[in-house]
């Protein structure tokens, strides 16, 4: 409703009709934080599986790739020697990538290794350099990538409501700024066109790792703890407290 609401603002400007609320009049909204995919929600969700969809969750969690993005990629646009992926303008789709922005994306060996393993399963049609990556068994794009999402993470035994494609991109976002890629690759990366767009990704970790350097900051501060006392011992320290 916010969104709609300003962007009725701007049209309205445009024709000349500005300024015709007040401070207070804009809708409000919970600012949420972003949700990513836990480690063992991903595991969990790989498990119950086929394959296809497991190559295709990873190309979304390593690439940061958007749904239709994913939709229209072909295998020549996987460049197995450089370790990049790149996301073209596709005509004979007749689809055009978001803002009209193409981009390269650089991922990890193990993704390209993924992806060429499930490319050794399918037919010669489907693994050409032409064929789309994730298509259907006609060779057409795959439109129902949501719908198969929350069904393995139902299958899974997991709430297919925590479950949906944008979330891996946030995941992906967040994975890379916490190991310190700065923002402006990470925009880059991702297609985005500025920095505040990305900064709402630096999602704060919660690992094994990050709990260590909080207990190594404070470890300072440490206090001599009470120690438990009773009977005349425990009166006197009250007596000493309230004479202070």
């Amino acid at each position: 409703m916010h969104n709609k609401f300003a962007e009725l603002l701007t049209f309205l400007a445009a024709q000349g009709v500005p300024k015709l609320i007040s401070k207070n009049d804009r809708p409000r909204f919970v600012d949420q934080e972003v949700e990513i995919y836990e480690d063992h929600q991903l595991l969990a969700l790989h498990s119950a599986c086929s394959l296809y969809h497991s190559t295709q969750y990873d190309f979304y969690l390593m690439s940061g790739f958007r749904e239709q993005e994913a939709m229209h990629v072909q295998w020549e646009n996987i460049h197995f020697n450089s370790n990049v992926v790149e996301m073209r303008w596709k005509p004979q789709f007749r689809w055009m990538p978001k803002a009209y922005k193409e981009r390269e994306v650089p991922v990890p060996t193990l993704l390209l290794d993924r992806l060429e393993n499930y490319r050794r399963t399918l037919p010669a049609a489907r693994a050409s350099d032409r064929a789309l990556v994730f298509s259907t068994a006609t060779g057409k794009c795959a439109t129902h990538m949501l719908r198969a999402l929350k069904r393995n993470a139902k299958k899974a035994g997991l709430n297919q409501d925590d479950f949906w494609l944008h979330k891996f991109r946030a995941t992906f976002a967040t994975t890379h700024l916490q190991a310190g890629v700065d923002l402006r690759t990470v925009m880059t990366w991702m297609g985005q066109s500025n920095l505040e767009s990305i900064i709402r990704y630096l999602k704060p970790a919660r690992n094994s790792t990050v709990i260590e350097k909080v207990n190594a900051n404070f470890a300072a501060q440490e206090r001599p703890r009470l120690q438990l006392v009773s009977g005349a011992a425990q009166a006197s320290q009250v007596s000493s407290l309230e004479n202070l």
